[in-house]
């Protein structure tokens, strides 16, 4: 386990819930000198703290941490309600979400319009949460 799993898990989720076929899901790890479509979404996870507490017979609590990113971007001069009802729909996905195991939860949502000269953006950040117990 580790960092890998919580990331697979909300990919999966994103994948899976995003509909809108107005705006493309891009990936972080998207191929070098791709030029994005006009109106896109781009999803990344950003993992943050990991904390392992020992809970004898070499299991341990690990509580890991982090963020995901999604930007939402639509052409500029088109109406920024576009882009907002887009963040709507990505934050309709991860509100409040908890894995089927339990372990993963979405917390606190935020959104930061980013500056560019091409494009709407606006960042959406989601915290999320896992705590299982592991084997070392």
């Amino acid at each position: 386990m580790g960092h890998s799993t919580d990331i697979d898990l909300l990919r999966k989720r994103m994948i899976a819930q995003w509909t809108d076929k107005s705006a493309s899901l891009l990936h972080d790890n998207a191929k070098a000198g791709t030029a994005p479509p006009p109106r896109f979404i781009r999803f990344a996870v950003r993992p943050g703290t990991e904390t392992k507490a020992n809970l004898g017979n070499a299991r341990r609590r690990v509580v890991r941490e982090g963020r995901v990113w999604v930007l939402v971007a639509i052409p500029i001069g088109e109406a920024d309600a576009n882009a907002w009802a887009l963040v709507d729909n990505v934050t309709a996905i991860f509100a409040n979400w908890t894995s089927l195991d339990g372990a993963l939860r979405c917390g606190a949502i935020t959104t930061d319009v980013v500056a560019s000269a091409t494009h709407y953006m606006i960042a959406v950040k989601v915290f999320y949460r896992s705590s299982r117990i592991e084997v070392a």
